[in-house]
């Protein structure tokens, strides 16, 4: 009796985290964001794609900026760092995990946007965070962020 509730519980909770709808990323006009900007500053996104919440793995990614924790970023969110400071800096998955030794060093110049894509592969206790510097070109065709065509 107590494995039929327990099964019964487990597919309401199944149905009501599967309802949930897909978060809806909007097109922004990058370029009229940045114009608006008077203080020089560099932008970083951090981001993780779009993953069913029913398979997305619990764990956070740690993201570290030059061995301070900035933000644990989740399952399926985007994380915008304006950073207003120029030269070089290191961005890493935490410094202090010794199973985790990813470091991407950069070389930030004011008025620059970077992307990062974080995920996580599964593995037996949790899995392990990684992340990849991708192109500007990339990062905004996977975040959604498109240009406004020039009107003629």
């Amino acid at each position: 009796m107590k494995f039929y509730v327990f099964i019964f519980v487990m597919l309401l909770f199944a149905n009501s985290v599967s309802a949930q709808k897909k978060p809806v990323v909007l097109a922004a006009d990058v370029d009229s964001i940045q114009q608006k900007d008077t203080v020089p500053h560099v932008t970083l996104y951090f981001y993780r794609t779009y993953i069913n919440p029913m398979v997305a793995p619990i764990k956070k990614v740690p993201i570290y900026l030059n061995d301070t924790l900035c933000y644990k970023l989740k399952a399926n969110a985007l994380v915008a760092l304006t950073i207003h400071k120029e030269g070089p800096m290191v961005v890493s998955l935490d410094p202090k995990d010794t199973s985790v030794k990813q470091t991407i060093p950069i070389n930030t110049k004011y008025g620059e946007t970077y992307y990062f894509r974080c995920w996580i592969v599964p593995g037996l206790w949790g899995g392990k965070p990684i992340m990849a510097n991708e192109k500007p070109e990339v990062g905004r065709a996977q975040l959604g962020l498109v240009n406004k065509p020039a009107d003629n």
